[in-house]
């Protein structure tokens, strides 16, 4: 959706007749084309909402003033969205270094022909070549877990990587791969954490996720730690006042770090590029 095919909708057409000012607030919807989110600020005075202001805001007054060398710690299960973003991030140096965890690492450890059986997740040829094509172009930015952790008879079982067979679960990081990561973390100048390591709401699985945001909130760098499920982690374990930004948003985050214009974003610097001109 363009902003004015948005604003073409039924819903849009309808339900903004009903309103005098549209405010909108959800950061981590901000990087989605939805009329929802740009259809209404196309033809109704428009604004930021708090939430969106102090993400804003606080997102640039960092990256105005981060240090390389700059960590990437990329977690969670949004692989596609996450592809997407991790070049420009290299790009714009804002990854120096990747360390990867949870389903994104075991695309790249696929791609690198270490789990030799399928992961049985959505578009996984496209995804698992897309990660082939990135650790070619990038051979030394991207690090993956060597050691990780599945579930056996209800219990914790650690392996190496390679001892894995079809129908186990990775659901965690092994001891090896977390100290590995938390050496480049503490080497940091500036870290971003999106996304968990692992299976964390189990008490079996939690120990990569925790060690991990410990690594990054005792660390000397500028920190950012984004989306709901390590938020809810970095609470659970008493880390939220170590952080330097906290941010609501997981997809949307990473796309903003890269210097892409948000269609949120877009639609109401347009609105209010309008509202001056009238």
């Amino acid at each position: 959706f363009s902003a004015s095919d948005a604003s073409k909708t039924i819903m849009v057409k309808r339900l903004s007749k009903l309103f005098d000012i549209c405010v909108l607030d959800s950061f981590p919807s901000s990087h989605r084309s939805h009329p929802s989110i740009i259809g209404f600020a196309h033809v109704l005075p428009s604004c930021a909402g708090r939430l969106v202001e102090r993400e804003v805001r606080k997102l640039d007054e960092i990256m105005t003033v981060a240090k390389g060398p700059h960590v990437l710690v990329l977690g969670g299960s949004k692989v596609v969205d996450r592809l997407e973003a991790i070049k420009e991030l290299i790009q714009n140096g804002r990854a120096d270094q990747v360390l990867l965890t949870g389903v994104i690492a075991n695309v790249f450890l696929r791609a690198q022909g270490r789990i030799k059986f399928p992961l049985g997740i959505k578009r996984e040829e496209e995804v698992v070549a897309k990660a082939h094509a990135l650790i070619g172009e990038y051979p030394d930015v991207f690090s993956v877990p060597v050691d990780i952790a599945v579930e056996r008879n209800g219990k914790r079982e650690e392996m190496d990587v390679r001892e894995l067979v079809k129908g186990d679960q990775i659901f965690d990081l092994g001891p090896k791969s977390v100290e590995y990561y938390l050496k480049s973390i503490q080497s940091a100048g500036t870290v971003f954490m999106s996304g968990p390591a692992g299976f964390f709401e189990n008490e079996n699985f939690k120990f990569g996720t925790e060690s991990l945001l410990k690594g990054v909130a005792s660390s000397f760098a500028t920190t950012i730690v984004s989306g709901g499920h390590l938020t809810a982690a970095l609470k659970r374990y008493g880390l939220a006042e170590k952080i330097n930004h906290i941010s609501t948003a997981g997809g949307a985050l990473v796309l903003y770090l890269t210097g892409v214009k948000l269609p949120m974003i877009q639609a109401l610097e347009e609105a209010a590029t309008r509202y001056r001109s009238k």
